[in-house]
């Protein structure tokens, strides 16, 4: 199942164009989870979306599409519309072509793999860009300050810091890898994200052209292979290839540190006063750090969780969700689960972030990820 960032990139549509298309019943996800509210699309899905595409990009109308998939005889009314688009010379033909290549075989040649990954250290600026045209620029911009630095620069670096397939207003960060030390240097707006260990990743790598081919590839091969990504994406450009990379854990492995956690944990009622209040979530990967602009909200999102009251007697508002000082005590399947809780402060304003389970179905075996709330009362 894929939940729906994911299946937006599979699909090349906005987060925002899936949740209407399920408002006007044309295109409903597969399950909603009880507990977080996430919308999840099946494999079967993929297909039935695309068709829904192919009636789109043909000039049928959203109310026609709905029609044309609850008929029987659709070849009929396709035919019809391939003969009117005949007439249309130009944009017809581009048409046309486009749906005979929708009958070839995808002859791609795009790896994906999931192995040990050094990442390498990355020196660059966060912003959010109306859309991936100014990359370019922006790279070209950074290339001429490290320079006046003095700073050595190797291959040009996008971090995606989008949860889903988006066009325009993309949050991210642009630079280039650097062989330097900069940890002590003053680098004002800049961003130094030091070199990791070997760490799992997964990793995509194809042509420039295929973009968004080898992302479809990663979350395809994420899917069947049991693979959680648990991080924003890295572009990692050399010539006319681009390799793109993420964190990700095999979820078919037992997550021995959390079951350790889980078996050791002793509940607490001791509570931290300063955490009382109304929450509000921000963001859910990437953390707080990685915000190339306060004001934007990536909140709009498939959780239940959107808003968090701590309350001064360990309760929440959510029936079975406790607090303490330092974690949410969720209980589920006659267990306690321990959430950790950390509070931050960013200009001059209170968040909290929460490693959570995205699915209590697996939660023994995945990796909780982050959920940004800013304080609001």
């Amino acid at each position: 199942m894929y939940k729906i960032g994911d299946f937006s990139i599979l699909s090349n549509v906005t987060i925002k164009t899936l949740r209407y298309y399920d408002t006007i019943d044309l295109f409903k996800p597969k399950i909603i989870d009880k507990f977080t509210g996430y919308r999840y699309y099946s494999d079967e899905q993929l297909e039935d979306f695309s068709l829904i595409l192919k009636y789109k990009d043909l000039g049928f109308s959203l109310e026609e599409i709905k029609k044309l998939i609850n008929n029987n005889d659709k070849n009929k009314e396709i035919k019809n519309k391939i003969d009117n688009l005949t007439l249309e010379i130009i944009e017809n033909e581009r048409k046309i072509q486009c749906l005979s290549n929708m009958l070839k075989k995808d002859n791609t040649n795009i790896r994906v793999e999931y192995k040990p990954y050094k990442e390498p250290t990355i020196i660059g600026k966060k912003y959010t860009i109306k859309n991936r045209n100014e990359i370019e620029k922006k790279q070209q911009e950074i290339k001429q300050e490290l320079e006046k630095l003095n700073i050595s620069y190797g291959q040009k670096i996008f971090c995606n810091f989008e949860l889903g397939y988006e066009e325009e207003n993309i949050d991210c960060l642009i630079g280039y890898t650097t062989s330097e030390d900069l940890t002590k240097l003053d680098l004002q707006d800049f961003i130094y994200l030091g070199s990791s260990p070997w760490h799992y990743k997964i990793i995509g790598e194809g042509k420039i052209s295929e973009l968004n081919n080898i992302y479809k590839n990663i979350i395809l091969y994420a899917n069947n292979n049991n693979i959680q990504i648990r991080d924003f994406y890295t572009e990692r450009y050399n010539k006319e290839t681009v390799e793109i990379y993420a964190e990700a854990f095999d979820l078919n492995e037992k997550n021995e540190e959390y079951e350790k956690h889980l078996n050791n944990y002793h509940f607490t009622n001791e509570l931290d006063n300063n955490l009382v209040g109304s929450y509000q979530i921000r963001e859910i990967l990437p953390s707080m750090k990685y915000m190339a602009n306060p004001k934007k909200q990536k909140s709009s999102l498939d959780t239940n969780f959107k808003e968090l009251i701590l309350n001064s007697d360990g309760t929440t508002n959510y029936p079975y969700i406790h607090w303490n000082k330092k974690e949410l005590i969720m209980e589920f399947d006659n267990k306690k689960i321990p959430l950790p809780i950390y509070k931050r402060t960013y200009n001059n304003e209170t968040y909290i972030t929460i490693l959570m389970n995205e699915s209590y179905t697996f939660y023994e075996s995945q990796r909780p990820i982050e959920y940004l709330y800013k304080k609001i009362k």
